[in-house]
């Protein structure tokens, strides 16, 4: 459309009727890009845009302008309001009563015709006190009235409020005088905070006291969300035994898509899970090279399929709390995401890749021998287990008599050779196991015939 609107500028001598022409035009094509499947409000953006790519000697007062204009304008207070809305739990009967609770002094002093939120903010501080002090009550029960005032000081203090209602959008929804909106009272606390407190009031007036104890309640939980983020986000630092250089890495790798795709451009960590799937396999290959000295490339490829598998994996992540921190988006969460193996454990994966990327790979490698520490005692333990002599005392306690074992094969040259062993039981049970010494043949003859003898009991 803008390049259309360039070729009929050029191509118009006439100053007015460059400005009727062009005005025709662009509803013209508005038209026919609505009719091409184009969203209406797309459209109007494209000619708000291209009317103001015309000299403003020339467009002068143009009411097609002014039109659009307002009307988009009016079209993003409705959906900010929805999301105010939605972020109180709350949805008003009378919105006029919002929109009182938004209006600055300064906005009334400028246009008559509205109500400030002075006396809103006035009731809203009562309103919250009251909501703040139950919850505190109930949730510290063994608080002293010292320890709870400070606690309730510390939740709805002017910044705090303030940083709440820059969260909510309560800041851009306030309307205030051009006076004081030029002088960066948009920006200060004490507007911001008041302007929270008022709209309590309005849900308080228009819902009663359960939808506004609601309300803050929710609110609560945004107050204390960042100071709970910070403690969960040092915890698990923690449990990795890493501290972060750039967090940002930390949170994309907590972040799942489904967040990324219901919050626009942030950028999710599938790409990080990508990576950690290869610095996990390494690290765990290594630490079983250098561990198991005498085992085979496929029980090696054995153990390692236990220690990272999903469910391990998600094992270790739900340990050190990563599911607390995980960002999912609302489908995701409703359909119990938060619990999934899958999930946990690429979240867990990712994690692995932001240590490596923020630290190297050493790093990454005792952060895996770390949280797999239980896994990797469970797997030496298992390797030292003596399955011959538990087999021996069982069949003795069963049987009242203890196994034999054979050699049924010797393949392979000298320095590979794998035996084959062949264990029977005093019942006449028999089992069959490899290995590559008689001794290691028999020790996993013995193991296989445990197992069937335990899953029997």
């Amino acid at each position: 459309m803008t390049e259309q609107l360039s070729k009929l500028v050029s191509s118009s001598n006439a100053m007015q009727e460059l400005k009727d022409v062009a005005v025709q035009k662009l509803l013209q094509l508005g038209i026919e890009d609505i009719q091409k499947g184009k969203q209406p409000d797309s459209v109007l953006y494209d000619i708000l845009y291209a009317l103001k790519l015309i000299p403003a000697d020339v467009l002068g007062k143009n009411e097609a302008l002014t039109t659009i204009e307002n009307f988009l304008k009016e079209k993003k207070r409705a959906a900010q309001i929805a999301a105010l809305e939605a972020a109180l739990d709350y949805h008003f009967k009378d919105r006029r009563l919002l929109e009182q609770a938004l209006t600055h002094k300064s906005f009334t002093n400028e246009n008559r015709e509205f109500a400030h939120n002075e006396r809103l903010e006035f009731l809203g501080d009562a309103v919250l006190e009251l909501c703040v002090t139950q919850a505190l009550f109930l949730q510290f029960m063994d608080l002293r009235e010292g320890d709870l005032t400070k606690k309730r000081s510390e939740l709805v203090n002017a910044a705090s409020l303030a940083q709440v209602a820059k969260k909510i959008g309560i800041q851009q929804l306030v309307k205030l005088g051009r006076h004081h909106e030029a002088q960066g009272g948009r920006q200060r606390d004490s507007v911001s905070g008041d302007a929270l407190e008022a709209v309590l009031a309005a849900v308080f007036l228009d819902g009663g006291f359960e939808a506004a104890r609601k309300a803050v309640l929710t609110i609560m939980e945004k107050l204390v969300a960042k100071e709970n983020s910070e403690t969960q986000i040092a915890n698990l630092e923690a449990a990795l035994n890493y501290h972060f250089k750039d967090r940002t890495l930390l949170e994309q790798a907590l972040t799942h898509s489904s967040f990324a795709n219901e919050n626009g451009t942030l950028e999710h960590n599938e790409r990080l899970e990508f990576l950690g799937d290869a610095v996990l396999e390494l690290s765990v290959s290594q630490a079983l090279f250098l561990q198991f000295k005498d085992l085979r490339e496929g029980d090696l490829t054995k153990k390692r399929s236990q220690l990272v598998s999903s469910l391990s994996l998600a094992q270790v992540a739900k340990k050190i709390g990563v599911q607390k921190l995980l960002k999912l988006g609302r489908g995701e969460e409703l359909q119990g995401g938060r619990q999934r193996d899958s999930i946990l454990s690429d979240a867990l994966e990712a994690v692995l890749a932001a240590v490596y990327l923020d630290g190297g790979f050493v790093a990454a490698k005792e952060t895996v021998i770390t949280l797999f520490a239980k896994q990797w005692s469970s797997s030496q333990a298992e390797a030292h287990k003596d399955y011959k002599t538990l087999l021996q005392e069982l069949a003795q306690r069963t049987f009242k008599a203890t196994p034999t074992y054979a050699q049924l094969t010797a393949t392979g040259p000298d320095h590979a050779k794998v035996f084959t062993v062949e264990l029977t039981l005093p019942n006449g049970q028999c089992f069959t196991a490899d290995g590559t010494s008689y001794k290691r043949a028999e020790q996993a003859a013995a193991r296989v015939a445990l197992e069937t003898l335990n899953a029997e009991c």
